[in-house]
């Protein structure tokens, strides 16, 4: 894992960020080991803390390539299939939102199990990176709306965007 740092201040910024993620790590998870951290992380409330959510979220892309068995998900990849862990992608505005995939707010479009336990919905595996245009699109729709919309944005052609919406 490859981490892009031009200067002393992206450095500093980049420091901070460790920091801020080592301080989450013990004091909400109470470990300093990563297995438990992890565990304790999939369960943790992470929207509030929109850029240690936006880092993870980075690190679990980092890398990846969509899975062609499960197409709207992404496998593990070779090295630099897809590099996300740059200081240049951290500031890049198309990442910069954190969208909720089962919306913060039930409609009835979305299974009601989903919002059995309040903090499911602001767990990391119900958040996506999206740039905020297609954020306020996606707003509180449909699974199938919005799929569509993670395959659309994950497409970097407009050849591959007319095949999907054909």
């Amino acid at each position: 894992m490859s981490v892009e740092i031009k200067t002393l201040e992206q450095q500093e910024k980049m420091r901070i960020g460790r920091r801020k993620l080592r301080m989450l790590l013990e004091q909400e998870a109470k470990t300093k080991d990563k297995k438990s951290w992890i565990k304790s992380a999939s369960f943790m409330d992470l929207y509030k803390r929109r850029d240690i959510a936006r880092f993870l979220l980075f690190v679990a892309s980092h890398n990846s390539i969509p899975d062609p068995d499960n197409p709207g998900l992404v496998k593990r990849g070779t090295n630099k299939s897809t590099e996300l862990l740059t200081y240049s992608t951290w500031r890049n505005k198309d990442y910069y939102t954190v969208e909720h995939v089962a919306p913060q707010t039930q409609t009835e479009e979305w299974d009601t199990s989903i919002y059995d336990h309040p903090d499911t919905i602001h767990r990391l595996g119900n958040l996506v990176l999206l740039p905020p245009q297609e954020n306020s699109i996606a707003s509180n729709r449909s699974w199938d709306f919005k799929k569509l919309l993670y395959n659309l944005c994950g497409e970097k052609d407009a050849d591959s965007r007319i095949k999907i919406l054909t």
